[in-house]
């Protein structure tokens, strides 16, 4: 008779932490699109002592130039302003403990399974502070509208109360290039994102070819994989709220001349870390996780939200 035992695990990287890959036995609960981090740059403050980073930021005005004199004229003297702005970390936790018992008479590798759970819970967490981040540090914020300009020239309206229009994209990407900045992403959630697909600019085959791969036969686009909104990648996600649309530049775009000015960031002390310890007075296991990070706006004009959509 063969020995019941657990399957052999490979190390992986998941969610920032080393875990054991979880054999296919258990099923998971599916979790939200984490990409949220990609919008910042991290500056690691580990090492370093005090839990706080600070940034300091030109002021003045964007639209500064030199100034005309005339002939034999004093040069007027002119420096650039300085502002501070300093972000503290937090920490975040969480820990679960397994009894002897479980791990002697499960066949199911219950440890490995809850820190594979565990990781991607971290990521979740991550992922929902910096959309928070995002959506709070907003320079600019309209309700929507719902128009759309077909392909005749007529404007149309929202076909429901709170659907969002193509003219509510246009805007937004507005607020945001009128300060020198490029947006590449729109965040949404899955109930704002399905009103996208009824807009004729997003679903008629000739916005972009009838060969087109992402036109199918009845001159509809499939909604997958995403397509551009605007050149917008969108990023669909249950950790942006429900009635709200996010146009931003993110860390990865680049300014109109291309300096050193991202608007997000994404400040950490300690990436996520694991100890065990065992439990005698409880005859178990224990497994602890904690962080400690904090996610920040910087330049809130790199954010324009669209506001007042749907939210069921």
């Amino acid at each position: 008779m063969a020995s019941v035992g657990l399957p052999i695990l490979s190390p992986v990287t998941t969610a920032g932490g080393m875990y054991p890959q979880l054999d296919q036995q258990i099923l998971q609960l599916t979790m939200p699109f984490q990409f949220a981090r990609q919008f910042a740059v991290t500056r690691s403050i580990a090492g370093q002592p005090g839990n706080t980073y600070i940034f300091p930021k030109q002021a003045g005005l964007r639209s500064a130039v030199f100034s005309e004199i005339g002939e034999g004229a004093f040069i007027p003297m002119d420096s650039t302003p300085y502002s501070y702005a300093g972000v503290t970390v937090y920490k975040t936790a969480e820990g679960f403990i397994v009894s002897r018992e479980l791990l002697e008479d499960t066949p199911l590798p219950v440890v490995q399974d809850h820190m594979v759970r565990f990781g991607i819970r971290f990521a979740n967490k991550v992922d929902k502070d910096v959309w928070n981040a995002i959506i709070a540090g907003a320079a600019t914020s309209t309700a929507a509208n719902g128009n759309t300009l077909g392909a005749t020239g007529t404007v149309f309206g929202a076909y429901r109360t709170g659907a969002i229009g193509q003219e509510d994209v246009n805007l937004r990407i507005a607020d945001i290039t009128q300060v020198n900045y490029l947006p590449d992403y729109l965040g949404l959630h899955p109930i704002n994102e399905m009103d996208l697909y009824t807009l004729p600019t997003f679903s008629q085959a000739f916005a972009y070819g009838a060969g087109h791969p992402l036109a199918i036969r009845e001159g509809v686009i499939t909604p997958q994989p995403p397509m551009p909104v605007q050149g917008l990648t969108p990023i669909v996600s249950t950790n942006v709220p429900a009635g709200t649309a996010v146009v931003l530049s993110s860390a990865m775009a680049q300014n109109v001349l291309r300096q050193y000015a991202p608007g997000i960031f994404f400040v950490e002390k300690r990436p996520l870390m694991t100890a065990t310890e065992d439990v005698p007075s409880r005859d178990a296991q224990a497994v602890y996780f904690t962080a400690r990070y904090a996610p920040s706006v910087q330049i809130g004009a790199v954010i324009s939200l669209v506001t007042g959509l749907a939210t069921s």
